[in-house]
């Protein structure tokens, strides 16, 4: 029989394996990043409470706002691209070459969407692949894929024999080039043959910029790109964030609007009054108030004046605290005041005979 010490060691052990296994292992932020790292942290550790505290790559663990988005990623002639989740940070964007084909560019076959709303590594290609012989195969796979453009052929069509020939078309609200190559030809073992164009929207019109707010950068206007709104400091957004440009030249959606920040009256401190009471009961982001001990009371530490920050938290109250100052009662009571208040005896003197007989 396993003794009760042995066991619980047993388990104490298994429960430590598994809680180690379980946390998320991030490399320290490296000495030269090229790109912009967002603010340090450690876990749980983000004053924002838009932002988490999470694994960026080379940058370490970072402050990430949890609605950054990395612009939409470009589809790759001669293969795929899938991306999951789509856009949000950490991201990952897989690339696929069609058959008779492969990936160009040394690991890139994967992309990663990182915190300073870019991906990573440079887009790769898909290369006709020289060592496949062309008697290999007689047919092709999957055609080529054209950003905003499709083809004529069958959409859920994955062969086509060799001498296949597909018609290209920008799609509405597009617009080619007319010497552009348009049409794609399957010469066997896999291999298309074209097509060579490019399908661009005559694009939106920059929105004008919003009371204290800006479109960010980098701003893009072509069809199917998202626009992205930001407030100055002390400001939150209300409405939609992100706003896409429609074939028709139009953006989607309402324009929102930048709203000051404020917060709820100033925390209360026991024993002490600030100088904020007759002001209404939201305070704008940047407002301080002074905190002052009642009466009988006197502070014993810490900073009096606390600001409503832009995350609508009041901060600097740290370690303040009012304290009652010593009764005197007790100063009375000491030995010295007792001995310098105490009243003189009287003596009596004797009367001598020769008085008395005057």
């Amino acid at each position: 029989m396993m003794e009760p010490n042995v066991i619980l060691l047993s388990v104490l052990f298994i429960f430590t394996a598994v809680v180690t296994c379980n946390q998320p292992k991030c490399d320290p932020r490296k000495d030269n990043v090229n790109r912009k790292c967002q603010k340090p942290c450690a876990l749980e550790a983000c004053k924002s409470k838009r932002k988490d505290c999470l694994c960026d790559g080379d940058c370490g663990l970072s402050c990430i706002n949890k609605n950054m988005k990395c612009e939409p990623i470009g589809s790759i002639q001669y293969g795929e691209v899938t991306v999951l989740p789509y856009n949000k940070f950490a991201a990952i964007a897989r690339y696929e070459c069609h058959e008779g084909y492969e990936i160009h560019g040394k690991h890139q076959r994967v992309r990663v969407c990182q915190g300073d709303g870019q991906w990573s590594l440079s887009p790769p290609e898909c290369r006709i692949n020289i060592n496949q012989s062309i008697q290999a195969k007689a047919e092709c796979g999957k055609p080529p894929v054209v950003s905003h453009a499709h083809h004529d052929g069958e959409i859920y069509q994955t062969t086509f024999d060799i001498g296949s020939m597909l018609q290209y078309t920008c799609d509405t609200g597009n617009t080619g080039n007319p010497n552009d190559i348009s049409r794609a030809w399957c010469v066997g073992a896999g291999i298309w043959v074209g097509p060579k164009m490019t399908c661009s929207s005559p694009g939106c019109s920059r929105p004008r910029s919003i009371d204290n707010g800006r479109v960010k950068e980098p701003f893009k206007n072509s069809f199917g790109d998202e626009m992205e709104y930001e407030c100055n400091e002390g400001y939150f957004l209300t409405g939609r964030r992100m706003r896409t440009c429609l074939a028709n030249g139009t953006w989607d959606g309402q324009e929102p609007s930048c709203e000051t920040v404020t917060c709820q009256e100033p925390p209360k401190i026991v024993n002490a009054v600030h100088d904020g009471y007759d002001e209404s009961s939201l305070y704008p982001a940047g407002r301080q108030v002074t905190y002052e001990c009642t009466k009988g009371y006197r502070q014993n530490g810490g900073h009096p004046r606390a600001m409503c920050n832009g995350d609508g938290e009041w901060v600097g109250l740290s370690q303040f605290a009012c304290g009652q100052y010593k009764k005197l009662s007790k100063i009375f009571s000491s030995p010295v005041v007792e001995a310098v208040q105490e009243k003189p005896k009287c003596l009596v003197k004797p009367v001598s005979d020769d008085n008395a007989q005057a």
